[in-house]
């Protein structure tokens, strides 16, 4: 009777080791190709990508901090501790007035 061994645990670590390598090899040897031979205008891409980027991080940063400079004047202004609910209360009971008028009209 023909017995299968029992892997050898170093070879396999060797062998998983080496199938990482060799899969992360790839994207490398593919980045290197299109920098060096400047393919497709990645250079162009990868500028637009950082520029992009870091226009998106500072009008993240802008909204945020106009948020919170005009959550903390309402505050001081109006006494109300809600966010926005010096905001959102007249425009709510216009918006449902009309709801209700859309809805129950007669026909």
């Amino acid at each position: 009777m023909l017995r299968i061994r029992e892997p050898i645990p170093q070879l396999e670590l060797v062998a998983y080791g080496l199938w990482g390598l060799t899969f992360a090899a790839l994207p490398v040897a593919m980045a290197v190709a299109i920098l060096r031979y400047r393919l497709y205008d990645i250079d162009l891409i990868i500028n637009r990508t950082i520029v992009y980027g870091i226009v998106t991080a500072a009008l993240a940063a802008l909204f945020a901090g106009l948020s919170a400079l005009t959550q903390r004047l309402l505050v001081t202004v109006t006494g109300q501790n809600s966010d926005a609910a010096p905001i959102t209360r007249p425009s709510r009971s216009r918006r449902r007035s009309r709801r209700c008028a859309r809805a129950f009209r007669r026909r």
